[in-house]
């Protein structure tokens, strides 16, 4: 396990998906004898986070069953479906975002990547945490971008707003990062896991 104060407070798994291309809400594919998302806040849990939460509908947390790893929670999300992850974001930060405090790092990860990806948190920190300044830090592979993304809780919070109601019209995570210019750091890692997208069925490993 990697040392805590090295790795987020808190890594959000974005699974309030319909999963309407994979025929089945990806939260709750099976996994290694578990859920998909529990699979994904026990890896991040043993990249060293302080904890994972995992966001889904209502219906997808009556279909996950017992099991929620220790150290990870589950937050309801109630956004429409056009806002997608964003949505995702919101809900995390609505529910559970003031208990970050505003210097602390967030990994955000939707749930279709390999929850392999989530080791690369310890060569993320590594190479860019201390960095001035630094507003968030990407994984890249082979030279395309990944997940899981780290991003300082203040950013997440003033760019998903809090304060806004469900239904109000949401900028995504791709856009927080841009805004941000040069306080973004890209990581070179070898770890093709963070750059998966599993889709559709066909995309699943076997």
């Amino acid at each position: 396990m990697s040392d805590p104060r090295r790795a987020p407070d808190v890594a959000v798994i974005l699974a309030a998906g319909a999963g309407t291309r994979m025929g089945t809400p990806k939260a709750r594919l099976p996994w290694l004898g578990a859920p998909l998302a529990f699979a994904h806040a026990r890896a991040a849990l043993d990249a060293g986070c302080a904890r994972a939460v995992i966001v889904v509908r209502a219906d997808v947390a009556a279909q996950l069953g017992p099991g929620v790893p220790r150290g990870a929670s589950i937050v309801i999300s109630l956004e429409d479906d056009s806002h997608g992850p964003a949505g995702s974001i919101r809900a995390f930060v609505v529910n559970d975002g003031d208990a970050v405090p505003d210097d602390a790092w967030i990994a955000i990860s939707p749930v279709d990547v390999h929850p392999d990806a989530w080791r690369a948190l310890g060569a993320m920190f590594d190479a860019g945490a201390d960095s001035t300044p630094c507003d968030a830090i990407r994984p890249r592979c082979d030279g395309r971008r990944g997940h899981p993304v780290l991003v300082r809780a203040a950013r997440v919070r003033a760019h998903f707003g809090a304060e806004s109601t469900p239904g109000a019209v949401l900028s995504s995570l791709r856009n927080l990062l841009a805004s941000l210019g040069n306080r973004v750091i890209d990581i070179e890692v070898d770890l093709p896991a963070v750059t998966t997208d599993m889709d559709t069925p066909g995309d699943l490993p076997r």
